[in-house]
Formats: structure tokens, sequence, C-alpha cells
């Protein structure tokens, strides 16, 4: 883990120690959509299963991040991407239903290659995440969202990604 990492890591985990003075509300949440990693390979599905606090202008949360099973259209190779994330988000009320939302996190990965059937080594690591979306409250207790991510150089390929989601707050 680079020292960036370890930087972002360390702010993240004392903003998580303050949110009890910030009256926050936990929820949990799940994402499913689509997944690109480049041009020579195919696309995947991908999700994330989430818990979270939130308060008024900001959000914090982290969760299992499968990234994608991505096949190579040219040659017998795949890559499996799997982790956890860890992201801040920046909230910004639209109307009463819609809200828009930026978020920046962290996303510790195992990158698991093969060629032919054959496993290769594995490769972990940590990257950055970043992205927008927007949420629709449904109700007093659900939010929808739609988001478009970014997960920077996990090992020198970026990974782009579209979910939709739910989420419920937690009593």
């Amino acid at each position: 883990m680079n020292k960036l990492s370890k930087n972002l890591l360390t702010i993240f985990f004392g903003c998580l120690l303050m949110i009890p003075l910030a009256n926050a509300e936990p929820y949990i949440g799940l994402q499913f959509g689509s997944a690109n990693l480049d041009d020579a390979y195919d696309s995947a599905n991908s999700g994330f299963i989430y818990a979270g606090y939130d308060m008024d202008n900001f959000a914090f949360e982290g969760g299992v991040a499968p990234l994608g099973f991505y096949q190579h259209k040219s040659t017998d190779s795949s890559i499996q991407v799997d982790g956890f994330e860890f992201d801040a988000l920046g909230k910004l009320k639209i109307n009463k239903r819609f809200t828009a939302f930026a978020k920046l996190g962290l996303h510790s990965y195992t990158l698991k290659p093969k060629f032919s059937g054959i496993p290769l080594t594995e490769i972990d690591g940590t990257t950055m995440t970043y992205g927008v979306g927007v949420m629709m409250d449904i109700g007093q207790t659900l939010k929808a969202r739609v988001v478009y991510e970014i997960y920077d150089d996990i090992e020198g390929l970026d990974i782009d990604r579209i979910v939709i989601g739910i989420a419920a707050k937690v009593f």
C-alpha cells in the first residue's frame, strides 16, 4: 500500500470515529451493473454490497465490491477482480426527492488472472475510486441510486462501471 493510500485510509477511519457525534443514520444497500476493463476484454457483471452512515451533506460507506470476471476477446485469458471498498460521499440536494452526489474512496483488490483456464499468481493492491451519481427517495426508508464509477490503475488497467442500486435505512 503506498503512502497516499495509507493517508487516505487514516483520514477515512478518522471520519468514521466522528460519526456518532454527527447524528448519522445507518443504512445498508445493494448495487448491480455492468463494468468495462478496456477494449480487449468483454464487459462484466459487477456489484457492491455495502453499509454506511448518512448525514445531511455527507455519507461514509464501505463493503464488498466484486468488480467482475473479464474474458479477453482474442486470447484464452481472463481476469477476475474482487475486493473491499471504502468511500466518502459529498451530497447536494436537487429537490425533495433527488440528490446528486460525488464519491471518492479506496478499493483494496485481488486480481486473479488465468491463461487457458490455469490460474496465475494473484495480485493484491489498493487503488483510488471516484464517481458521480443520483439518488431518489422512495418513501422515508428507501433510496434508489444510479452511479458511474472509475477504479483507477488496477495493475495498469482502469475499470469503469455503471450500477443501479437500492439502500434502506437501518433503525
